[in-house]
């Protein structure tokens, strides 16, 4: 389970350079569980393939998942674990860092084999501005260096950062700061993206 130092860490690295990377938030079990609630959902035809823009249009060649929103009475202890683990620091960003950040909405995503989503921001430019902190949590065990399918977040000095999507790994970063992409890999790639969001 997380402790206040992991939080303070995570906060500590939003404020000083606008992202934070870490292991360890949740527990090795409640990621496998997850694994499996996401795997299920994916057997059962209840992942629909994921939209793009204000439209959210579907197109294969800009963005190949396919998603399954997390909700808080879903019945599955994994996901309301997960919720609850989102919430705490949710609480300890606002503590931390005053962001004033309401809720959080996420996702379980599934990428097949060959597909990623092109480079893009996760806060529209005009309209709904809610979100103010992306967050992606992986669920993949055992993944190698070969099997690509980083997450690409391109930083402010023209350079960029690769995240494996390692099972447990965690990445947090402002929503309307960072361009970001995700690599295809040469498996089956699975993860909880979402967003801290303020009121409207």
């Amino acid at each position: 389970m997380a402790s206040d130092e992991q939080f303070v860490a995570i906060a500590h690295d939003l404020e000083r350079i606008g992202y934070s990377l870490s292991d360890g938030l949740l527990d090795p079990q409640l990621v496998d569980a997850l694994a499996m609630v996401a795997d299920q959902r994916n057997t059962d035809g209840q992942l629909i393939p994921a939209g793009t823009g204000k439209e959210r249009s579907h197109d294969d060649s800009v963005r190949g998942d396919a998603i399954a929103w997390l909700e808080p009475d879903s019945g599955q202890p994994a996901v309301t674990e997960c919720l609850k683990r989102f919430d705490q620091l949710r609480r300890a960003l606002n503590q931390h860092l005053f962001l004033n950040l309401h809720d959080v909405e996420s996702h379980f995503a599934f990428y097949p084999p060959g597909t990623g989503y092109e480079k893009h921001l996760d806060q529209f430019a005009t309209g709904d501005r809610r979100r103010q902190v992306s967050l992606v949590l992986y669920l993949n065990s055992r993944w190698r260096d070969t099997d690509g399918g980083e997450l690409r977040l391109h930083l402010d000095d023209d350079s960029h950062l690769d995240v494996r999507p390692v099972a447990g790994r965690l990445i947090l970063f402002e929503s309307s700061r960072f361009w970001h992409e995700v690599r295809p890999a040469t498996r089956d790639r699975l993860s909880i993206a979402g967003w801290f969001r303020t009121r409207s």
